[in-house]
């Protein structure tokens, strides 16, 4: 069983433009180059063989996110690694963590935040990108308090390596106020997420099969000049 948690906030946000917002309240993200700090904790507990073990981790990771226009209905994305800090009960050493210092997520999504692509490096960092598929929150066609829509959203399941197969999500979005964070107006995007799926895998000649459940929640807000400000989530 693992539980994870995550939250980010924005620390720098410097607009290309104000986002477009209307009196029917309509809404896009806005081109420009914001910083995040994105801080994710996580609880594993596994029992084999009559045997149970824990173990904890956080990580927490300053984040680099560009946005540009690229057409009328895409937006181009970049999300860079600034640093990053582990701690699993004492500090890791920079030269346990090679290369995730700089790594570059790059692709294209909706001016609402639907990611069309999205790529990273093709080596064993690259499951790595799947955790940047949902960090902007989807929006709907109109921003009104009482909105709500489900998206779908698939993904790979691989711990440490292991494949496991894919798993597709659904998550279904409301918005509950219009509110203020951190003294900007912004609307707030409350959020459930149920995933399943499997497959399986062969592992020194042991063939094995996954089933994969996944249940999450969380919290997003969405300034009112188009930026994404920060939120919460947790997932098991």
């Amino acid at each position: 069983v693992i539980n994870a948690s995550r939250r980010a906030r924005a620390l720098l946000c410097a607009l290309l433009a104000l986002a477009p917002l209307t009196a029917l309240g309509q809404a896009r993200y806005a081109p420009g180059t914001y910083r995040y700090e994105m801080v994710t904790e996580m609880k594993q507990k596994q029992e084999m063989l009559g045997m149970a073990t824990e173990s904890s981790m956080r990580l927490v990771q300053l984040l680099s996110v560009s946005i540009t226009d690229r057409h009328r209905d895409t937006l181009g994305i970049s999300i860079v690694i600034d640093s990053v800090a582990f701690d699993i009960g004492q500090a890791v050493p920079d030269s346990l963590i090679p290369n995730l210092r700089g790594l570059t997520v790059s692709g294209t999504m909706s001016p609402r935040g639907k990611v069309h692509a999205l790529a990273g490096p093709a080596d064993s960092l690259g499951p790595l990108v799947d955790d940047f598929r949902g960090f902007f929150a989807v929006l709907p066609a109109r921003m009104t308090v009482g909105a709500s829509w489900v998206d779908t959203l698939a993904t790979d399941v691989s711990p440490a390596g292991l494949s496991m197969g894919a798993m597709s999500m659904i998550v279904t979005s409301r918005i509950v106020a219009d509110t203020t964070y951190d003294g900007r107006p912004a609307w707030r995007i409350d959020r459930t997420t149920l995933g399943s799926g499997g497959g399986s895998s062969s592992e020194s000649g042991t063939q094995m099969v996954f089933e994969i459940k996944a249940t999450g929640s969380g919290t997003s807000y969405f300034g009112k000049t188009g930026v994404f400000l920060g939120g919460t989530g947790t997932s098991e």
